[in-house]
């Protein structure tokens, strides 16, 4: 039986295989990918320490895969937030479709951040939330919620690719993968952003990644982008640019950047 190395120290064993693990961004890509496959076989979560915070992983997910073996994941969005939040004087992060936690404990850790509101509806995902805000002292300054978001609250079933839970969604005629893919479900509540945060004054980055829904989730919290002075970054797909566009010049925010798929937004 062979060790696991994670940062070149010994942390548990696996069948008769050794996986290094080097927590870096800059892999060569055949090393990368090698790394990722070797990682899938890992049979439950682990504890790492990546990008200067805690995490709880589970290897077999895609999300988890990636940031576990140093894979570049987001790695300019959030330096951007980090900008942003520096630069901006922001105190307030709001984490939409907060998935494990990436957003909310990278920029939750930032001294000047006072408060995090996360949203996250599928529960092994919230599960997980909640370990990686308890790892890493954060249960003061974040206040996570298992919903999920649009303009009407009610109920809904999620459809779940559980090889990569981070794409969970609730309409599956636009996604980029075959149906067949979300091959589990799970009866979520859904609420209005306006209706459980009251916030006016206050400076905010917030974070939408929630797979084709976000056209809904800004609707609900039209009275929070008016109150308050606020940075968006929207993940984009093409079947919602136009409506998501639409809506936040209406809001008088302008397109700042485009990373990725991801939009940043503000007043000026």
């Amino acid at each position: 039986m062979a060790t696991v190395y994670c940062n070149t120290r010994p942390v548990a064993a696996i069948q008769n295989r050794t996986i290094i693990v080097v927590a870096s961004s800059t892999l060569a890509n055949p090393l990368t990918s090698l790394l990722k496959r070797s990682a899938r076989i890992w049979p439950s979560a682990v504890l790492a320490r990546r990008r200067g915070a805690r995490f709880l992983l589970h290897p077999q997910n895609w999300i988890d895969n990636r940031i576990f073996v140093g894979a570049p994941f987001e790695a300019e969005q959030i330096s951007a937030a980090k900008h942003v939040i520096e630069t901006r004087g922001i105190d307030l992060v709001v984490d939409i479709g907060a998935n494990i936690g990436l957003y909310t404990v990278l920029l939750g850790v930032m001294p000047q951040v006072a408060n995090v509101i996360s949203f996250e509806p599928v529960r092994r995902n919230f599960a997980q939330l909640m370990g990686n805000i308890f790892v890493n002292g954060l249960s003061a300054k974040v206040d996570a919620h298992r919903l999920a978001l649009a303009e009407k609250a009610g109920s809904a079933v999620i459809h779940i690719d559980p090889r990569s839970t981070g794409v969970s969604r609730l309409d599956l005629s636009t996604a980029e993968r075959a149906p067949d893919a979300f091959a589990e479900t799970e009866e979520i509540t859904i609420t209005v952003f306006d209706e459980v945060c009251a916030l006016k004054g206050r400076k905010a980055f917030v974070k939408i990644d929630v797979e084709g829904g976000a056209v809904g989730v800004l609707s609900g919290m039209r009275n929070f982008l008016a109150g308050n002075d606020v940075v968006l970054q929207v993940e984009l797909s093409e079947a919602e640019r136009t409506g998501v566009m639409n809506l936040l010049a209406a809001a008088g925010f302008t397109l700042q950047r485009q990373i990725d798929q991801d939009a940043i937004f503000s007043r000026g």
